[in-house]
């Protein structure tokens, strides 16, 4: 026969609800927390067929697409990208001095007098660009007329985004 201690101890563990194992945590972020951002593209139509779709990519590492047009995926899909991609995009957005460009997506005018030249095209698929970082919006009308450096970032953000199988190229 069970002493006291010992039964009481048998009765508690046969009535103690099993507790779920605590999930191993193998995908802690290196370094410090990312600040929160969002940057999303949203490539217009044009008189030929542009694909015309937008996507976003937040900070949370969450990716938003929506296919409007001449697109292998229509409507609404979802994605993910990792943290480093989300460091890559990070740090692209600075080299691109992005807060800095003008709304045509180059850089301010330095010019004598402000006598920059302006370059107007056509029939392009545009692209608008917004970042919205520590608590700052920005957002260039990129018509691809002219060298950008948003040109890259956007390539970046497009290619980490995995857009490819939307797209349809």
């Amino acid at each position: 026969m069970f002493s006291r201690p010992t039964l009481a101890l048998a009765l508690a563990a046969c009535s103690a609800p099993a507790r779920p194992a605590r999930p191993i945590d193998n995908q802690r972020s290196a370094g410090p927390a990312l600040e929160p951002f969002e940057i999303s593209i949203k490539r217009t139509i044009c008189f030929g067929r542009c694909p015309a779709y937008s996507v976003a990519v937040r900070s949370d590492g969450t990716v938003r697409w929506h296919g409007d047009s001449d697109v292998a995926a229509l409507g609404d899909r979802h994605g993910r990208v990792t943290r480093a991609q989300l460091d890559q995009i990070a740090a692209a957005i600075d080299r691109a001095q992005f807060f800095t460009l003008q709304e045509d997506g180059t850089p301010p005018c330095t010019a004598p007098h402000g006598l920059c030249s302006v370059t107007i095209c056509s029939d392009t698929s545009r692209s608008i660009i917004q970042v919205t970082r520590q608590g700052r919006s920005h957002q260039i009308d990129n018509a691809h007329c002219v060298d950008s450096p948003a040109d890259a970032l956007e390539d970046l953000v497009e290619r980490l985004a995995n857009t490819d199988p939307w797209v349809g190229h």
